[in-house]
C-alpha cells in the first residue's frame, strides 16, 4: 500500500488554487478596462435646418444666480451661430433669457458664448479660441453662473475671455415662460445647431473644479446634489430622452419624429476619452486558459470535496473582485 502524504495532497490543492485565481484576476483586471474601450455610444444628431429638443418649463429649471449646465458637443466646421441649449423669450426679444451657444462668424475664431438677461441687466461671456472646437472632436462644455461671476470650461479647463465678456451686476430673473431648448432657438425659428450633442446636465448651484474635471474624465456627474436634468441621450430609439433625475425634465425631439427630428446615431467615442488596456490581445486567450484551470480542477486526483471547495473559493473571489471593481468604477 502507498502510503500518500496529505502535506502532499494540500500542497497540490494550493498549487491549483493559486493557479486558478492568479488567472481569475488577470482576467477580470483586463476585461474590466476593455469593456469600456471602443464601445459603440448613442447620441442626437441635429441637422442645423429645425431639429430640436424640447425640455419644458418646470420650476425645477428655472435658473437662479447660481447654476451650472454642460453639454457635450461635436460641432460642424461651418461658419454659423449655433445655439446648443437656452431659453428665450417669446417672439425671440432676447430681453428675458439665457443661451449657450457656439459662435464661429466670419472673421472671427470659434468659441463659446453664453448669455442672459433680466430685461434690464445682461451678459455676454464667451471663451478663448479652442482648437477642435470646431471639427470632428467631442467638447465638453461647462457654463457656470456664481452670482456676479460667469465662467466657460472646455476640456476640464478654464477656458473664460475676460476681455470679450461683460456681465452687469445683480442680474435677476432670467427665466421666460418659454421651454428650455436644445438644438436652437424656435421663438426665432433660428440658430438651429448642427451636429451631435450628449450628457446635458443642469445643476441649480454652481459646481467645483473638481466636479469639473471628474466629469470630463467619467462623462457623468460626481455629485447628484442640484443636479435638476440629467439627460443621457442614450435612449437610441424613440421620440423621447429621459430625465435621470426625479424632476422628470424629460425631453421630446422635435419638430416631427422621426421624419424630420433630431435622429439617433451610433459613434465611436473620442480617442481621449478611450481607457486602452495592454490586455486587450489576450481578451480571447485567457478565457480559455481559465477553463483549462477549471477542467483541470474538475480532472485533477483532488477528492470530491476538496475540487468542491476550490471551485466555490475561485467564485467567492469572482464575486468579490466585481464587486470591488465595479465599485471603483462607479456603477
Amino acid at each position: 500500500m502507498i502510503y500518500k502524504s496529505p502535506v502532499r495532497r494540500k500542497t497540490k490543492l494550493a498549487k491549483v488554487s493559486m493557479s486558478s485565481l492568479f488567472l481569475i484576476c488577470i482576467l477580470l483586471l483586463s476585461i474590466v478596462p476593455i469593456g469600456f474601450a471602443g464601445n459603440l455610444y448613442v447620441h442626437l444628431s441635429f441637422d442645423g435646418i429645425d431639429d430640436y429638443v424640447n425640455c419644458g418649463n418646470d420650476s425645477s429649471l428655472d435658473l437662479e444666480n447660481a447654476f451650472s449646465i454642460e453639454v457635450w458637443m461635436k460641432n460642424p466646421t461651418d461658419i454659423q451661430f449655433r445655439m446648443v441649449i437656452g431659453r428665450i423669450d417669446t417672439g425671440g426679444l432676447y430681453s428675458q433669457f439665457w443661451y449657450l451657444a457656439v459662435q464661429h462668424s466670419v472673421g472671427h475664431e470659434p468659441n463659446i458664448e453664453t448669455a442672459l438677461g433680466d430685461g434690464a441687466n445682461y451678459s455676454v461671456v464667451r471663451s478663448d479660441w479652442t482648437d477642435g472646437l470646431i471639427g470632428d472632436e467631442w467638447i465638453p462644455v461647462v457654463w457656470i453662473r456664481d452670482g456676479d461671476t460667469q465662467k466657460i470650461y472646455i476640456n476640464g479647463v478654464d477656458e473664460t475671455q475676460e476681455e470679450g465678456s461683460y456681465i452687469d451686476p445683480g442680474i435677476g430673473d432670467v427665466n421666460p415662460p418659454t421651454d428650455v431648448i436644445i438644438g436652437g432657438d424656435i421663438q426665432s425659428d433660428d440658430y438651429y445647431f448642427k451636429g451631435l450633442i450628449d450628457e446635458v446636465h443642469i445643476y441649480n448651484r454652481a459646481i467645483n473644479s473638481t466636479e469639473i474635471t471628474y466629469s470630463f474624465i467619467n462623462k457623468e456627474p460626481q455629485n447628484q446634489t442640484g443636479l435638476v436634468m440629467w439627460l443621457r441621450m442614450n435612449e437610441g430609439t424613440g421620440d423621447a430622452v429621459y430625465d435621470e433625475t426625479t424632476n422628470n425634465n424629460d425631453g421630446t425631439l422635435m419638430p416631427n419624429y422621426p421624419s424630420n427630428a433630431p435622429t439617433w446615431i451610433d459613434v465611436t467615442p473620442p480617442p481621449e476619452t478611450w481607457t486602452v488596456s495592454a490586455a486587450e490581445v489576450l481578451i480571447y486567450l485567457i478565457p480559455l486558459l481559465g477553463l483549462c484551470v477549471v477542467v483541470g480542477i474538475a480532472t485533477s486526483p483532488l477528492k470530491s470535496n476538496e475540487k468542491v471547495y476550490t471551485i466555490i473559493g475561485v467564485l467567492i473571489t469572482i464575486v468579490v473582485l466585481v464587486i470591488f471593481n465595479s465599485i471603483l468604477a462607479g456603477l
